[in-house]
């Protein structure tokens, strides 16, 4: 009994113990201010101990989960409410309701103070619930939670990568990247953090030295640095207002300098970047100069007197350039020249560029002018001679244009000023004078300026069918793009600007195909198909004398013929169901037609001397849809026949004149009672009445 109560006594004093421990971590924990914004948090819980972070006065409100679902929700109402302490902290143990553990996981949620709103605890952590350090533009970092978590040993951390880079409550010298935090707590809720980054480190500049080129006055210019850059400036060394915001701009001669900030916010040291205009060491003094003109085809011209004045006398050096930019001479005084427009360029040791002297012109007596300032070239195209060259101005008297082949071999092709017809190819113009003077122009090139249309394969053509409009031709394939499609008849008759014709009757069809430069024109034949018909079936008739014959066909046509012996046509209907008027006996033919086809002729026979009739002796109009009506067969083949029926008193039951319905054992609607009944069938006015009797069987 008295180690019962020993244990018992041990057990309190462990808790209150225990208690005490965690009492003192918040009272550790709590140097820091009292947080409004703090979101709440659970730190840790045990089997009876639970407690955590939320805004100092929130109502912290306790719940069992809901079975199935203890990171979800939570049950009815909460088995605890209390109040978080100084500074931010909350705290609960089963120790202060004397129960001796939880009966289910927990769920919590608060109210802040001053608010109705119940919030229950995330499972993203946010990026206020971390510190991030050092904040120095390293681009290294340490992130560490706060406030921590009881159990570090549940956290993980990843990199932007998802790879897994540290444990614990804290990854210390993480290069700049972003970073999520995972933990599971021992209810197997988990839990993740914000993406939280570690800053990039400071760009790094590079500085510039730039000599603009000979007739440059300002360059475009790129900062450059290494590293990543949302933002940027230029500024002169005088300071002042930034040049631009920008990585690129134009720069003038003098210095600047150039700084860049990363998305960390960290700024670059200033690179400084000197723009030097190029260097010009010589002075060229043509006001003495001596021009010779040269003779018509002579190189007997020359340029002298010309002086050239240099810093410190420095030595110089010299290019003289003909109109075609071709090197003539490395002196100063330049004899042997034949008429053209010359350039001297001067070279001093120090000089990046060189002076130069233009339009130098060596003039030619009695010389050949050409002037191409009208000069207008136009491209052959769809691989024919339809190219140009025209615009020419000379003072010439005879032209010969060259073309220059591919192996170098040149062909004449024109004596007039203006070439057309052309082939693509390259062209040179030589023209004389009556001087004898002779002159060989530049290379001309007229290019080729679009494929010829070409057919890949030909249309589909479809034939029309018995001259009813039912020919086809589709399906065209060319080698470049078609622009517009005009079709002609056999007339010459525009009648389509369709790229596919369909309905089309045989004949011949043109189609003029163009291009935005090229056109073509191809012909083709529709033909006619002449398709067999199956010819009809046709009865014998019999008919007691010459009258209007019904003539039924069993086929389906658009045409419906009869022609008598000799081949005459008789009747040409698009019913199937007419009449003839038959005056005599003997064979008679039946076809079926479709346009022009027509099927082969049917022989059938018509003859005179009976009625043709096939009168039934008795039918049974019982409604069971068997032989309830009394029909007359070939009754149809007569245009106005008569039929009466008496019954054994003399009295009429039943009659009809022309096409009506057959006789259906009823007299004013009432069934006739079953026996024999008598009738007068008459065909027409020339034939003979059939009589006899028929019997009502029910």
């Amino acid at each position: 009994m008295l180690y019962t109560r020993f244990q018992i006594f041990i057990k309190h004093n462990i808790r209150i113990y225990l208690s005490t421990i965690i009492i003192l971590f918040f009272c550790v924990q709590s140097k820091a201010q009292p947080n409004p914004n703090q979101p709440l948090r659970v730190l840790d819980y045990t089997n009876k101990i639970i407690y955590g972070v939320a805004p100092t006065g929130s109502e912290i409100r306790l719940y069992y989960a809901t079975a199935g679902s203890p990171c979800l929700t939570a049950a009815a109402a909460p088995f605890k409410v209390i109040q978080a302490v100084e500074p931010n902290y909350w705290y609960y143990s089963t120790d202060m309701d004397a129960v001796s553990q939880f009966s289910a996981p927990v769920i919590v949620s608060y109210i802040k103070p001053g608010t109705t709103t119940e919030v229950f605890e995330s499972r993203v952590l946010s990026r206020e619930e971390f510190q991030i350090s050092p904040n120095d533009c390293s681009g290294i970092g340490n992130i560490s939670m706060f406030p921590s978590l009881y159990d570090p040993a549940m956290i993980t951390w990843e990199n932007q990568r998802g790879e897994v880079v540290g444990s614990g409550i804290e990854i210390v010298d993480q290069p700049a990247g972003t970073y999520t935090m995972r933990y599971t707590n021992r209810h197997g809720c988990a839990y993740r953090s914000e993406p939280l980054t570690i800053g990039e480190a400071t760009p790094v500049v590079e500085d510039l030295d730039i000599v603009l080129s000979c007739n440059e006055s300002s360059r475009a210019v790129q900062g450059q640095y290494i590293g990543t850059g949302v933002s940027f400036i230029w500024e002169r060394q005088d300071g002042g207002t930034p040049l631009a915001n920008d990585r690129n701009i134009t720069l003038t001669p003098g210095r600047y300098y150039f700084s860049v900030q990363n998305r960390s916010g960290c700024w670059s040291r200033k690179a400084s970047v000197i723009v030097s205009s190029s260097l010009s060491a010589a002075r060229i003094d043509d006001s003495r100069k001596d021009i010779k003109k040269a003779d018509c085809g002579q190189r007997n011209g020359h340029i002298l007197g010309i002086n050239v004045i240099t810093v410190n006398n420095q030595p110089a050096s010299y290019k003289w350039f003909d109109s075609e930019h071709t090197l003539v001479g490395t002196t100063l005084d330049i004899p042997d020249l034949p008429a053209d427009v010359y350039t001297l360029e001067v070279y001093t040791p120090g000089s990046t560029c060189p002076v130069k002297l233009e339009n130098v012109e060596v003039e030619g007596l009695n010389a050949i002018t050409l002037s191409i300032i009208d000069y207008t070239p136009h491209n052959a195209t769809c691989g024919i001679s339809n190219g140009a060259i025209t615009g020419f101005k000379t003072n010439a008297t005879s032209y010969r244009w060259i073309r220059i082949n591919p192996d170098n071999t040149e062909v004449e092709v024109s004596t007039d000023l203006d070439l057309i017809d052309a082939a693509p190819g390259f062209y040179v113009l030589e023209l004389k004078n009556d001087f004898n003077c002779i002159f060989r122009s530049r290379e001309f090139h007229v290019q080729n300026g679009g494929p010829a249309i070409a057919l890949l394969q030909p249309p589909i053509i479809v034939p029309d069918e018995c001259n009813l409009g039912k020919g086809t031709i589709r399906d065209f394939n060319f080698n470049t793009r078609i622009k517009s499609y005009t079709w002609k008849d056999g007339l010459g008759n525009v009648f389509s600007q369709s790229a596919e014709l369909n309905n089309l009757r045989a004949g011949t069809y043109t189609v003029t195909v163009a291009t935005e430069t090229c056109d073509a024109s191809y012909t083709y034949t529709v033909t006619n198909n002449e398709s067999n018909i199956t010819p009809p079936l046709m009865a014998d008739l019999l008919v007691c004398a010459p009258s209007d014959v019904l003539f039924s066909f069993k086929e389906t046509a658009a045409i419906y013929r009869i022609y008598d012996a000799g081949g005459q046509l008789l009747a040409e209907r698009n019913d199937p169901n007419f009449r003839i008027k038959i005056n005599q006996a003997g064979s008679y033919f039946a076809t079926l037609g479709k346009g022009t086809c027509e099927s082969p002729r049917t022989e059938f026979k018509i003859d005179f001397g009976a009625s043709g009739l096939t009168i039934p002796s008795a039918f049974s109009p019982n409604g069971d849809g068997e032989n309830d009506q009394w029909i007359i067969k070939g009754i149809d083949t007569y245009t106005d026949p008569e039929i009466k029926i008496f019954n054994r008193n003399g009295s009429l039951v039943y009659h009809s004149k022309g096409p009506s319905a057959p006789f259906d054992g009823k007299n004013k609607g009432a069934d006739l009672p079953v026996g024999v009944y008598y009738y007068i069938v008459k065909i027409s006015q020339v034939c003979p009445a059939e009589t006899g009797s028929v019997m009502i069987i029910r």
